[in-house]
C-alpha cells in the first residue's frame, strides 16, 4: 500500500465525505453547504501529497523513516603524555621516563587524535600526564583544546607539583575556566608538600587526588616466564583502567607503550606492543583489544605478590626494573 494513504485519504460516496488521518476518521455528510470544505479538503490533499513526496520517497516503510543514532560506547579512563621526560628522576619509573629523550606532544597531532577517539567513545576521564605535562611551553593550550573536544569530561593533570609554584597567572586562569582538577603524587622529594596544596587552594583549582610516592614497584621479569592473563587481570584488579593514547594508537598499559624506550636503552629484545589504531579499527575492535592480556605481560610479575621498594633516584641501570635481580643488587 501506498505509505501516504496510510496517512492521509479521502473517502467519497454519494452521502458522506470521510477524511481519514493515521487512525481517526472524520466524516461530513455531503450537501450544499459542505462543498466549499470539500474544494478545500482537495486542495489539502495535493499540498500534504506534495511535501510528503520529498520526505517518503515514495513507497519507504513508515518505521525506516526514523534511524535513532548509535550509542556511543563508554571509556571510563584514557591517559595521553604530553612529555615523555620527567623532572624527578624515579627509579623503576613504569613509563620508563628516566630514559626517554624530549618528545614534545604536538598541538595538532593531540587535537585530530582525541577528536576522532571522541567520535567513538564517550570519554569519561582523561588524565593529562607524563613524564612531567608542566614541562610542556604549551600546557594553557592543551587545556583548551581538550575541553573544547570533551565538555563533559573529567579532566585531570597528573603532576608531581615540583613547577606549581612558578606557574604564572595565564596557567591558573586556564585551570579554572577549563575546570581542570590535579592528581598530585607526594615524592620524597617535595619537602614543603602542605604549601603545594594551600597554592591550589588559593588559586581555586581542585586536587582530585594525592597518590602516594614513597615506595616503588620493581615489576620486569626478564626472562618472559611470566603468566600473560594473570598478569594482565592482576594488574586490572589492582590498577583499574591504565587506557593510553600515542600516535593514533590505543595501549592498555604504560609498560607495553613504552618499552621501546627500555630496549633502546639496554640494546634488549622485550616484544613491544603495537597497540591498536584508533583510525582503521571498529569500536569493537578496539573494546575486545582494550580487554585482551598482551605478549608483554610475561615479561612482567603478578603485582599483588610485588613487595614495594622506598622511593630513590634512578641510576638508569637495567636491574632496577627487575624485581629479582634488584634484591640482588639494590
Amino acid at each position: 500500500m501506498n505509505i501516504f494513504k496510510r496517512i492521509f485519504s479521502i473517502e467519497k460516496n454519494e452521502d458522506l465525505l470521510v477524511i481519514n488521518i493515521f487512525f481517526f476518521k472524520i466524516k461530513f455528510k455531503k450537501d450544499i453547504s459542505n462543498k466549499t470544505l470539500e474544494l478545500k479538503i482537495n486542495t489539502l490533499e495535493q499540498e500534504i501529497k506534495s511535501k510528503l513526496s520529498t520526505i517518503l520517497a515514495n513507497e519507504v516503510r513508515f518505521f525506516d523513516m526514523y534511524i535513532p543514532p548509535k550509542k556511543k560506547m563508554e571509556l571510563n579512563f584514557l591517559s595521553i603524555h604530553l612529555v615523555d621526560k620527567c623532572n624527578n628522576n624515579c627509579e623503576s619509573c613504569s613509563h620508563f621516563c628516566t630514559l626517554a629523550d624530549n618528545f614534545k606532544l604536538n598541538i595538532k597531532d593531540f587535537e585530530r587524535q582525541l577528536t576522532i577517539l571522541s567520535q567513538k567513545f564517550h570519554i569519561k576521564e582523561i588524565d593529562l600526564m607524563g613524564g612531567e605535562p608542566l614541562l610542556h611551553p604549551e600546557i594553557n593550550t592543551f587545556f583548551d583544546i581538550t575541553r573544547k573536544i570533551l565538555p563533559d569530561t573529567f579532566i585531570c593533570l597528573h603532576t608531581n607539583a615540583i613547577l606549581l609554584p612558578k606557574m604564572d597567572e595565564t596557567f591558573w586562569d586556564s585551570c579554572r575556566r577549563n575546570s581542570i582538577a590535579f592528581k598530585i603524587t607526594k615524592y620524597p622529594t617535595v619537602e614543603d608538600f602542605s604549601s603545594l596544596l594551600d597554592l591550589c587552594l588559593e588559586k581555586g583549582v581542585w586536587i582530585a587526588g594525592i597518590i602516594n610516592g614513597k615506595t616503588f614497584l620493581h615489576w620486569m621479569d626478564k626472562t618472559g616466564q611470566g603468566n600473560i592473563e594473570e598478569n594482565f587481570f592482576a594488574c586490572k584488579s589492582k590498577f583499574g583502567y591504565c587506557y593510553i593514547l600515542r600516535d593514533y594508537r590505543l595501549y592498555t598499559c604504560p609498560t607495553a607503550c613504552y618499552m621501546n624506550l627500555y630496549n633502546s636503552a639496554f640494546n634488549t629484545h622485550i616484544p613491544e606492543e603495537k597497540g591498536i589504531d584508533i583510525i582503521t579499527a571498529s569500536d569493537e575492535e578496539i573494546i575486545k583489544y582494550l580487554n585482551t592480556p598482551l605478549s608483554t605481560c610475561k615479561y612482567c610479575r603478578n603485582v599483588h605478590n610485588l613487595t614495594p621498594r622506598p622511593w630513590r633516584r634512578s641510576s638508569r641501570a637495567e636491574w632496577e626494573w627487575d624485581d629479582a635481580i634488584y634484591r640482588e643488587q639494590g
